[in-house]
């Protein structure tokens, strides 16, 4: 099982971590404190409230964060949205503004590898503890984020399609816009099951949790980068620095998310 008393030892440790880096910040007043304005993948918004909460302790900067889908977010920033980073889930949006000179390519960093997990509401589909075993939901609805802009969708897909099942459970998909409002639709009861991000799991009576092993999807890679247009690059950098530190990777790590691995060709 996945993350069981992960809340608990999270909140624990938070606390201590907050504690312990508030003790050596950066005094009020300082030129960090106008604020860092984030775009991030949805399915980082726990994490990466926390890792906000830490770098702010640490270096007396605030971090403001819009979550959304990484398809969304890269267009807004093609709009001219005023974000001083993009945190994907993936590393082809991240390149592709890079290309288009939006993204400062010296600050691209992967910090994170995503996990995909099967979410399972037992009051609908007790039996259900696989993605072969979504074959047998009659009728049943399942959540996965939108395959056309979300990067867990389309895992999700490569996992239903590995599975051999993508084809037959077509009349039970329901797109969300994000990996997170997938992952609401099954803790609401409004989908019986759902392949969603490790973050966005929650403690909840009757919801299982069962990871998907990384062999059935492309490797899902969190990259981050300095917008181009951004009037606070260099505190872009520092929030870019600690989440690839120790103490921010082990806040990711203990929501569902693993270190970056090297990126194949």
């Amino acid at each position: 099982m996945i993350m069981h008393h992960l809340r608990i030892a999270l909140s624990l440790s938070l606390a201590a971590t907050v504690s312990t880096l508030a003790a050596c910040s950066s005094p009020p007043g300082t030129a960090d404190d106008e604020g860092l304005l984030v775009a991030a993948a949805s399915s980082l918004t726990m994490p990466f409230e926390l890792a906000g909460q830490a770098f702010q302790a640490l270096s007396g900067t605030s971090v403001i964060i819009s979550f959304g889908s990484t398809g969304q977010l890269a267009q807004q920033i093609r709009n001219g949205a005023p974000f001083d980073l993009f945190a994907a889930a993936d590393a082809r949006h991240i390149d592709q503004l890079i290309a288009e000179g939006l993204l400062l390519p010296e600050t691209r960093t992967a910090f994170a590898r995503g996990r995909l997990v099967l979410l399972v509401d037992a009051r609908q589909a007790a039996d259900v503890q696989s993605l072969q075993d979504l074959a047998s939901l009659q009728g049943a609805r399942i959540a996965l984020a939108n395959p056309a802009h979300a990067p867990y969708g389309l895992a999700a897909r490569q996992a239903l399609q590995e599975a051999g099942v993508w084809q037959s459970l077509q009349p039970n998909l329901v797109f969300a816009e994000t990996v997170r409002q997938a992952a609401q639709m099954v803790a609401s009861g409004n989908a019986a099951a759902g392949l969603v991000a490790a973050p966005t799991v929650v403690e909840q009576e009757g919801l299982h949790a069962y990871p998907i092993p990384h062999t059935a999807y492309a490797p899902i890679l969190h990259v981050a980068a300095v917008v181009v247009s951004s009037p606070h690059r260099e505190q872009a950098g520092r929030f870019l620095e600690f989440l690839s530190s120790s103490e921010g990777q082990a806040l990711l790590n203990r929501w569902g998310l693993d270190p970056a691995e090297a990126e194949s060709e």
